[in-house]
């Protein structure tokens, strides 16, 4: 099973830019804002705290007794604080196996995770199940202004682009 997360950059072609080069230009950033969020924000979600910083569905009382009784056992990963770790599997899938696509309208960014985490909340065996999907993919505001920070960057190399244009014709 594959988690997808798109990651996309709303600027206009400027008219003295080539299409190819603004292209290539807006596939480069879109690869660097897929490479940055998987390696610095996609762990931040399997560490303790992460369920105040992502605003993760609060976990059932029984539950949370069930996995500390389990962690005390050493069953369970993360020693059972760790919201999105129970076994293990998600977080060991979900930071071993990507595929980032980049191409100039958007990242694809494609993770492999369990079969769990696509399944539809409040169904799996009549309990409520948080969306571990939409948990996965949050990214948080101060994350949202790194990405645009990367989104600078190829402005930026635009703007560079322009300044040679400008100093080849003159």
């Amino acid at each position: 099973m594959q988690i997808p997360i798109y990651i996309s950059i709303t600027e206009e072609r400027p008219a003295e830019m080539g299409v190819r080069t603004w292209r290539r230009l807006l596939s480069q950033a879109h690869r660097e804002m897929g490479q940055k969020w998987y390696d610095e924000m996609a762990p931040r979600h399997f560490v303790s705290g992460a369920s105040h910083r992502y605003g993760y569905q609060p976990r059932t009382p029984g539950y949370l007794r069930k996995k500390r009784k389990l962690a005390a056992r050493g069953k369970v990963a993360a020693g059972g604080t760790v919201d999105l770790v129970f076994s293990g599997l998600m977080k060991d899938l979900v930071l071993s196996l990507v595929v980032i696509d980049a191409t100039y309208k958007h990242a694809l960014v494609r993770m492999q995770a369990p079969s769990y985490v696509t399944l539809k909340p409040n169904v799996f065996r009549g309990s409520v199940q948080p969306d571990k999907y939409r948990e996965v993919i949050t990214t948080t505001e101060t994350e949202q202004r790194v990405l645009a920070g990367v989104q600078e960057r190829a402005v930026k190399r635009l703007n560079d682009f322009r300044a040679k244009q400008v100093t080849l014709k003159a």
